[in-house]
């Protein structure tokens, strides 16, 4: 059950995040609060399948690191983002090592703070 909320969450956020893109930096607060609760629920996930703190802590990061690549490839592909800012309503901001760094804590910590939590 707490799968399929997880899932839900994570879908329900990405949503959210898209909606909300556009606004760039109004909304810094949201993406970085975001980051957070994204780590707080791909923690919930994969404690199903892991009862390994290391395991799901690592689980975590390669989802943060995936995110982070996959708005890198956005930000240097032109023809990539004018598609999803025409499809799809979905902006990137340019991608920077701080923000980068940041994001990928915000994620690590959501799942550290399941972690004690539980």
């Amino acid at each position: 059950m707490s799968t399929l909320i997880s899932i839900l969450f994570l879908i329900f956020l990405y949503i959210l995040v898209i909606s909300l893109s556009k606004y760039g930096n109004k909304f810094y607060w949201f993406f970085e609060t975001a980051h957070f609760l994204g780590g707080f629920f791909v923690a919930i996930f994969f404690s199903n399948f892991f009862d390994s703190s290391l395991f799901i802590i690592f689980g975590v990061l390669m989802v943060g690191l995936l995110w982070e690549i996959w708005e890198f490839m956005v930000n240097k592909n032109a023809d990539l983002r004018q598609f999803l800012m025409r499809r799809f309503n979905y902006y990137v901001d340019k991608v920077t090592w701080p923000d980068t760094i940041l994001d990928l804590f915000l994620d690590f910590l959501g799942a550290i703070v399941y972690l004690y939590i539980i």
